[in-house]
């Protein structure tokens, strides 16, 4: 399990990279000292509950965006000089931006607070050499997480190893189709969500 505080791709890492900075064991998990430190450290393993913006709000959001502002005064300097016609086109350009930005962060936000609901309630780990069932509220960065067929992952997580897996995603990118994933795959730091086959 990786820290989801911090601005850290885990995606780009080698996984002797990430078990070195998580201080973690792939084999024998954490030992009870270093479980209750980062408990008390990072808290509870839950999606933290956003307020629910009207579609409205979010839409006007996106008029703060570099590109929404840059067409908004570009469309403005044109209206000054009397180019009308570029004009309503720059101002057509700014509006398709700003509503297709608000739906992204619409589906982000509706399928985040789906993923909250329907997350599961125990998660298999490898803690002091012993695997164990453990509610998934107490999962802390640098756990070894054990994920079998069927199994929700409990958080984000960066692979070790993995054999032939694939991952339903669709809360997260609408993708119905399995995901396959590899934890031997060099991934571009920049990478979007949808192609980082080496996080769960």
């Amino acid at each position: 399990m990786t820290p989801s505080r911090k601005r850290i791709p885990w995606h780009s890492l080698s996984r002797d990279t990430v078990i070195a900075a998580l201080k973690t064991n792939p084999t024998s998990g954490l030992i009870s000292k270093q479980i209750d430190e980062r408990f008390l450290k990072f808290g509870k393993n839950v999606i933290e509950k956003q307020h629910r913006s009207r579609f409205v709000d979010i839409c006007l959001s996106q008029l703060k965006n570099p590109l929404a502002l840059i067409l908004f005064f570009a469309g403005s300097a044109t209206f000054i000089l009397g180019k009308y016609l570029d004009t309503i086109v720059i101002f057509i350009a700014l509006t398709i931006n700003v509503f297709i930005g608000a739906v992204k962060k619409w589906r982000a936000r509706t399928a985040f607070r789906r993923l909250a609901a329907t997350q599961k309630k125990f998660s298999t780990v490898i803690r002091d050499g012993r695997k164990i069932e453990i509610s998934a509220d107490e999962l802390v960065p640098g756990d070894v997480l054990v994920i079998e067929m069927g199994q929700t992952v409990g958080a984000d997580a960066r692979l070790i190893d993995a054999k032939d897996l694939l991952v339903n995603e669709s809360l997260l990118s609408g993708e119905w189709l399995p995901i396959s994933k590899d934890a031997n795959k060099k991934i571009p730091r920049e990478a979007p969500l949808a192609e980082q086959k080496t996080m769960v």
